[in-house]
């Protein structure tokens, strides 16, 4: 589907093309799926800019799905690691400024063991990992942000599929031309039944659905991010598809602006830390206005 662009260009927000792995991340040395397909127009799934699609197992603080750190941080913040996989130089710290930063980079397929039929191997990560704009600490010695302080939103007008208890919420997108579901991830389950996020409620879009933590069966066995999946109906049932293309293009929508797209083998821009306000600079909207008036009960309540 094609979507159509901002016109105006961002001056901070770059990405890697779909497809494009942290070097050495697939499962079994594959690479990713260059998928361009724009599968639905639809919101942004965080309720404000900016936020980063990067990966959570190897990045910073990351465990390397489990194939080893080389040396093993055992916990000290901010100390230097590697992933065995790869040669990325990595510190024991959550909130480093890399993981809250552009550019995007794709990381559906990344190395999971999880069934996947889009992957070149048949297996890895099932969707795309979201970081919000900021990193919360609970004080200075901390290397884990703080969850649960980020609202996410409704991609689109939809029906809600879920079971109480469940930390799984699927929307199922059901429109002339346009039949998609898309599954959130690690919000607690206990706050999603608190608001009645179960099957047959509708949403409007852009309501907000619940915000984003680090529950994966229990708190804090995850990095704080929402894991997006996409699919799509075909004559075998419902299929994922990488989201990557989708989200580039809703938070294009978002920050009204469009990101420029890193070259092969271009190096990474640096870190900036003026790339997080430059995004805020849009018109506010019903979502915008609904999260600025929590960040506001949160400033009452921290006085």
């Amino acid at each position: 589907m094609a979507a159509e662009r901002p016109r105006t260009v961002s001056s901070v927000f770059t990405y890697h093309p779909p497809g494009d792995l942290i070097p050495n991340t697939g499962f079994q040395q594959h690479g990713g799926v260059a998928d361009r397909t724009v599968y639905m127009p639809m919101r942004f799934p965080f309720a404000d800019a900016p936020a980063f699609v990067n990966s959570q197992s190897f990045m910073n603080w990351g465990d390397c799905d489990q194939t080893g750190r080389t040396p093993h941080p055992r916990g000290r913040k901010n100390v230097s690691y590697r992933c065995r996989l790869n040669d990325k130089p990595l510190v024991f710290f959550e909130g480093a400024a890399e993981n809250y930063s552009y550019p995007w980079r794709d990381n559906f397929c990344e190395r999971r063991h999880f069934a996947v039929g889009q992957c070149p191997g048949g297996r890895g990560h099932q969707g795309v990992d979201i970081r919000p704009a900021t990193c919360e600490l609970k004080n200075e010695s901390a290397d884990r942000c703080q969850p649960y302080r980020d609202a996410l939103v409704a991609v689109r007008e939809g029906m809600i599929l879920r079971a109480p208890k469940q930390e799984s919420v699927y929307l199922t997108v059901n429109a002339p031309g346009e039949h998609v579901r898309v599954r959130y991830l690690h919000m607690h389950p206990a706050q999603l039944d608190e608001a009645g996020l179960v099957s047959g409620r509708r949403l409007a879009e852009a309501e907000v659905i619940g915000r984003a933590g680090n529950f994966n069966r229990r708190e804090n066995l995850t990095t704080l991010h929402l894991h997006f999946e996409m699919f799509v109906p075909t004559r075998d049932g419902w299929v994922r598809v990488n989201p990557y293309m989708s989200l580039v293009a809703a938070y294009e929508r978002l920050i009204q602006a469009r990101g420029r797209e890193i070259e092969p083998h271009e190096p990474d821009p640096a870190p900036t830390t003026d790339a997080r306000r430059a995004d805020q600079k849009r018109p506010e909207t019903a979502d915008s206005s609904n999260a600025s008036a929590v960040k506001k009960k949160r400033s009452k309540r921290r006085r």
